[in-house]
């Protein structure tokens, strides 16, 4: 796995009981669904990170500094599984960089690592 994706999955998998579990009311709901219906094979994987998953996460995440990311640190495909579902999909399947990604989610997955501990 590359470390991004590693990092994130770890982090998922660390989260403690005590975190709820997602429903279709919170932001992270956004990302459980098939993240391949928002792939276009035409375009390379930066104009795919420009046209489509900024725009994404940019739209329900903000810039990372609007919203207590603590508060959107849910469990379930609904929550932080679903935001792993959605990354790993683009960064290993349309080579999209996880730098991208981790900088972009940052403060979501500082948010989520502190609830863990």
């Amino acid at each position: 796995l590359k470390q991004f994706i590693k990092r994130l999955k770890e982090i998922v998998d660390c989260l403690p009981e005590n975190i709820p579990i997602s429903s279709g009311n919170n932001t992270l709901a956004a990302f459980s669904f098939e993240p391949a219906l928002l792939n276009d094979p035409k375009i390379s994987s930066d104009d795919l990170w420009e046209a489509v998953i900024n725009r994404v996460l940019k739209e329900h995440l903000g810039w990372g500094v609007e919203v207590d990311m603590g508060e959107l640190s849910h469990c379930g495909e609904q929550g932080m599984e679903g935001v792993l579902q959605f990354s790993q999909y683009f960064v290993e399947k349309c080579d999209v960089s996880m730098d991208l990604f981790e900088g972009k989610l940052t403060s979501l997955l500082c948010a989520a690592e502190a609830l863990s501990r």
